[in-house]
């Protein structure tokens, strides 16, 4: 049955790459690790990432975002074409994906911010999740000022412990205190500045008497990761910014330092051009034409947002839509990308 389900999508799927025949589609992953609690629904497991790229390479044209980029210059993209990319620099895109990419000899860009490299912190949106998503007691109340505004939560019995590990911020509405303030804190930390939302998140963990320091599950590549990473040209290196701000709220300079810098830091890492670029969040109002401008300005070759759509021969190579994965099997894989070419 399940088989049969599989032919059937495989069917569907490349029937429509084949309606359109120069088209490809842009995978964007963040990260490859099994984890008790996943709000934000990054993560894809292991077994569910082998599953994933052993059909891409059986059933598509797996290629490079660089190889991908030059085609689209030449406004020649070659039909049922997928390229494999990962957001932020986490390490399990070393230590978990590239193994299984090399068992598929399939390339992959991943896009580091540079900031985070060898970092001692998580991303806001980890370290929430660690203080407010486990099961552990906190004080009974929280009350923080962010920005310009006082933010006031009562817990209640749910101070007491949580116990709610599957739920994510996409299948239904909070249910209770701790997931609306997760919610509501991941949205109003998202725009502060990145020395604001440090700060923030030092006095939340002081609060809840949670260590500032990354889990070992949540931790960023340190800088001798990423020259491993990239060591044997199968993985790319780019650029997504320092600090992982949303560039449309930042003055015109600031953007072009987030991605000057950001290019810089990396190229110096790895001896190696960085020539691909990921916006932040990278949403149609993540970032603005002036700061695809400066992307173009500052020699990268290609930029990936993070919309969905299928890449032809007249897409913009500094706005390629991406296509986010979650933990599907291989069966709703094929529908999705089947989805996407339709």
């Amino acid at each position: 049955m399940i088989s049969s389900t599989i032919d059937n999508l495989r069917g569907k799927a490349l029937g429509l790459f084949g309606r359109s025949t120069q088209t490809a589609v842009i995978l964007l992953y963040h990260r490859v690790v099994d984890l008790a609690c996943d709000p934000q629904l990054l993560a894809v497991s292991p077994q569910r990432f082998d599953e994933q790229m052993r059909l891409i390479a059986k059933e598509f044209h797996p290629m490079s975002l660089q190889e991908l980029s030059r085609c689209v210059r030449r406004r020649a993209v070659p039909g049922r074409a997928v390229v494999v990319t990962f957001d932020d620099g986490y390490e399990d895109n070393l230590t978990i994906a590239k193994p299984i990419l090399e068992k598929h000899q399939i390339p992959a860009t991943v896009f580091v911010a540079s900031g985070a490299v060898g970092g001692r912190r998580e991303f806001y949106w980890d370290k929430l999740q660690d203080i407010f998503l486990r099961d552990r007691a906190l004080p009974g109340e929280l009350a923080i000022t962010l920005g310009d505004e006082d933010c006031r939560w009562v817990l209640g019995v749910e101070a007491c412990g949580y116990s709610q590990h599957r739920w994510d911020v996409l299948s239904a509405q909070p249910q209770g205190v701790r997931q609306s303030a997760y919610m509501s804190l991941c949205d109003k930390l998202r725009p502060l500045p990145y020395d604001q939302q440090s700060a923030a998140l030092d006095s939340l963990c002081r609060w809840a008497g949670v260590s500032a320091e990354s889990r070992s599950t949540h931790r960023t590549m340190t800088a001798d990761q990423i020259r491993r990473l990239a060591s044997d040209g199968l993985v790319e290196v780019g650029a997504h910014t320092i600090d992982h701000p949303i560039l449309a709220t930042l003055p015109l300079e600031e953007q072009r330092r987030q991605i000057r810098q950001s290019q810089d830091d990396l190229q110096r890492l790895i001896s190696q051009p960085v020539q691909a670029f990921s916006y932040p969040y990278g949403t149609r109002s993540s970032y603005t034409q002036a700061t695809v401008e400066a992307v173009t300005d500052a020699g990268f070759t290609c930029a990936c947002s993070n919309f969905s759509g299928v890449l032809g021969r007249s897409d913009d190579p500094y706005q390629l839509p991406r296509m986010l994965v979650r933990d599907w099997d291989g069966a709703r894989l094929l529908k999705e990308v089947g989805a996407q070419a339709a």
